[in-house]
């Protein structure tokens, strides 16, 4: 399997995940960073980057970039690598006033992954 990732580094829980790849599944997974994605050619079932090699496989997954709504750009809320609003999870109204941000684990209770 091959990971090609848009970002630098893997973005939450590096060393984490890096372990675990390293310890389950080596030889299995190939990380590849710095892999901004600029097209797909459903046709051939090819990947095509920036500045990167074209990619070609039988199976894709594309995940597209991830981080908080244009709205809150916009307004100037977003802090976190200008990508992502903070949310301080005992009072969520507390960190821009009248704004509530919430994520998709915010009511669970497992641990919400950060850097």
């Amino acid at each position: 399997m091959i990971v090609l990732d848009a970002n630098p580094d893997v973005a939450s829980k590096g060393k984490l995940f890096k372990a675990a790849w390293a310890e389950r599944y080596a030889g299995v997974i190939d990380y590849r960073p710095n892999h901004k994605l600029s097209d797909v050619d459903m046709r051939t079932n090819t990947l095509k980057f920036d500045f990167n090699d074209d990619v070609k496989a039988d199976v894709l997954n594309v995940i597209p970039p991830m981080g908080a709504g244009n709205i809150a750009r916009t307004a100037g809320l977003t802090t976190v690598d200008n990508r992502w609003c903070e949310v301080n999870f005992i009072n969520a109204t507390e960190e821009a006033g009248r704004m509530r941000f919430s994520d998709d684990g915010f009511s669970c209770t497992s641990v919400i992954s950060g850097k």
